[in-house]
C-alpha cells in the first residue's frame, strides 16, 4: 500500500536468504509453497550465476502439488564456488507463463579444508639460562 508518507515498493520481493552449499556433499533441499498448493504445470529451477552475473548454471526441482524438491549429486554441486549468486525461479502455467523468483541471495560454501600439519611461524629456541637452571634443579 502506498500513502504519501509510506510510497511502499512496487513489484514482488522475493526472500532473500544464503544458500549453503557443502563441498563433498549433495543437495538435499524440499520447499513447500507459501499458500495454495502447487498448479499441474508448475515449474521451479534453482539458477546460479557468478557475481558479476555470468549464468553457472540451474536445477530443475521435482515438482508436486505439496512441494518443489532437489536432490543433486556433489559433483554437480562442487562445481558451484562460494560468493555466487542463485535466485529460486517459479513459473506458474498459463497464458503467458508468470515467473517470479521465490527466493534468492548468496551462495555460502561450507567444507573442511585439507588436514595439514601447521608451520611453524618461527624457529623454536632454548632460553640457555633456563636450560642450565633446569639441570641444576633436575628438572
Amino acid at each position: 500500500m502506498t500513502s504519501p508518507t509510506d510510497p511502499g515498493y512496487l513489484g514482488y520481493q522475493p526472500i532473500i536468504e544464503p544458500l549453503t552449499l557443502t563441498t563433498g556433499a549433495s543437495f538435499v533441499q524440499t520447499i513447500q509453497p507459501l499458500g495454495p498448493a502447487f498448479a499441474a504445470g508448475t515449474t521451479v529451477t534453482l539458477q546460479f550465476t557468478d557475481p558479476s552475473g555470468i549464468p553457472l548454471g540451474s536445477w530443475p526441482a521435482t515438482v508436486t502439488s505439496a512441494g518443489a524438491s532437489w536432490n543433486v549429486p556433489n559433483a554437480t554441486c562442487d562445481a558451484i564456488p562460494g560468493n555466487s549468486r542463485y535466485s529460486i525461479m517459479v513459473g506458474y502455467p498459463g497464458t503467458p507463463v508468470t515467473t517470479y523468483p521465490w527466493y534468492m541471495g548468496t551462495v555460502v560454501r561450507l567444507g573442511l579444508p585439507t588436514q595439514t600439519a601447521p608451520t611453524p611461524s618461527v624457529t623454536p629456541t632454548v632460553n640457555s639460562s633456563a636450560l642450565a637452571l633446569a639441570m641444576v634443579l633436575g628438572v
